[in-house]
Formats: structure tokens, C-alpha cells, sequence
């Protein structure tokens, strides 16, 4: 029964599928962190050497990576504290994501306005934000497969 949902729409292979993709990023930010940080850096920014870091980076991907596969794995997404969350993280994406990647720049680098975004990124951004909502928006819940 297709449910109104987005995982109810999708079949059970695609949902491993997804969960797999999801668990294996996850998994590379969690083991080599800077190594992806430098990767996403290099198709992310016009200038990628001349961000510099903060110290905590890199301790801080491990813990976003560390979030993501209990998500993964316990199918966290059922829980309504995390919905809520990823509805507001969404939507704040989705509808103001220049502000939101300033915020994270800033977060992040200890030279955020050196940093030049490709034109990409931010359309990217607010369709993370979506993807966020329909994930933490979605109807029902289902059981972890």
C-alpha cells in the first residue's frame, strides 16, 4: 500500500539502496574527515586554498557523521525531537540558504569571507533543506528493514 509518505513510496531495494549510499558517506566523514573536507572544499569553493580550518573542524564532521549513522541504523527519523529538528534545519535551508552557508562558513573557517562559493552551492543547499523537510515531513512511520 503506497502511503503518502516518501519512503513509503519508494520500494524496499531503493530504500537499502539510499541507506547504503547514506551509511557509506557517512562512514568516509566519520574515518577520513579532512580528506573529504578537502574534497567537497576543492568542487565547492572557486578558491578552495585559501580556506583555513578551524582546529575543531574536523572533530566536529566526526560527530555529524557519528549523528547520521545512529540515524541510519536505528532509523532515528521516527523519532519526533529528530523530525522537528530536521524540519527547522530544512526549512531554514530551503528558504534562506545563503544565510544558513554563511553561518556554517563561519562556523567552520577562520576565513569565511575569502572563501568564494561556486554557483552551484546554493541551489544545492536549499535542495538539501527539501530533502531535510520531506524526510522529517513525511506521514507514518515505518519499521527499519
Amino acid at each position: 500500500m503506497i502511503r503518502g509518505g516518501y519512503f513509503e513510496q519508494c520500494s524496499r531495494t531503493q530504500r537499502m539502496k539510499q541507506k547504503f549510499l547514506f551509511t557509506v558517506l557517512a562512514l568516509c566523514e566519520l574515518l577520513v574527515p579532512r580528506q573529504l573536507i578537502a574534497l567537497i572544499e576543492r568542487l565547492a569553493f572557486t578558491n578552495p586554498g585559501e580556506a583555513t580550518l578551524r582546529p575543531q573542524t574536523p572533530l566536529l564532521a566526526r560527530l555529524e557523521a557519528a549523528t547520521w549513522l545512529t540515524l541510519a541504523i536505528r532509523g532515528g527519523w521516527s523519532n519526533p525531537v529528530i523530525r522537528v529538528i530536521a524540519a527547522v534545519c530544512g526549512a531554514l535551508m530551503a528558504l534562506l540558504p545563503r544565510r544558513v552557508l554563511a553561518l556554517s562558513l563561519r562556523l567552520a573557517y577562520q576565513n569565511p569571507e575569502a572563501i568564494e562559493l561556486r554557483s552551484w552551492v546554493v541551489p544545492a543547499t536549499r535542495s538539501l533543506g527539501v530533502t531535510y523537510l520531506r524526510f522529517a515531513l513525511r506521514t507514518g512511520d515505518r519499521k527499519a528493514s
